[in-house]
């Protein structure tokens, strides 16, 4: 499959931060924080495959950050899956109103998580490759025809269709 995909972990609790380092490191690159403030300039700057963020964080919270990752378009398309220890219905619903792709509950369950992320990667790496067919053919339109021939001399010569910016033959018999 080529080179690994990014995970970006952030949990201010280093205990929980290096198992999931340790777990993940054996499908993913794995990148670690403990704040939300550089969380978000991470996923920025590395433009991760996804996200395993903590809800109950310092500073700013894991939900803030979900949001403001999902609101900037540079990030908005990076999966999130929310952990938290509370595990109660009112966080999960705060979460999906953030943007938040999935959520876990705290212990984690490490199949559970294995499942879960290999899905997120896996969304994340077609969305990726549509945006870069999107960006392909936005290029395609946007190139600028040459310009057209008003007489064929039966000569060769070339110039565009009017659907097609590639040049095409003025004249398809040849001369003796």
């Amino acid at each position: 499959m080529g080179t690994p995909a990014t995970v970006l972990v952030v949990d201010d609790y280093e205990a929980n931060l290096s198992g999931l380092r340790a777990f993940l490191q054996r499908d993913y690159s794995v990148i670690t924080t403990t704040s939300g403030r550089e969380a978000l300039r991470i996923a920025k700057d590395a433009s991760p495959h996804a996200v395993l963020l903590d809800v109950m964080m310092p500073e700013i919270s894991g939900l803030d950050v979900c949001a403001e990752l999902k609101e900037d378009a540079v990030t908005r398309l990076i999966p999130v899956i929310l952990m938290s220890g509370q595990g109660d219905r009112q966080t999960r619903i705060a979460g999906n109103a953030a943007g938040a792709d999935d959520f876990l509950d705290k212990p984690i369950d490490t199949e559970e998580l294995r499942a879960r992320m290999r899905s997120l990667v896996r969304f994340k790496r077609m969305t990726d490759e549509l945006e870069s067919a999107e960006a392909f053919v936005l290029a395609l339109g946007s190139v600028s025809p040459a310009p057209r021939s008003t007489r064929c001399s039966g000569a060769r010569s070339s110039t565009t269709s009017a659907r097609s910016a590639f040049p095409i033959s003025c004249c398809s018999r040849r001369r003796a």
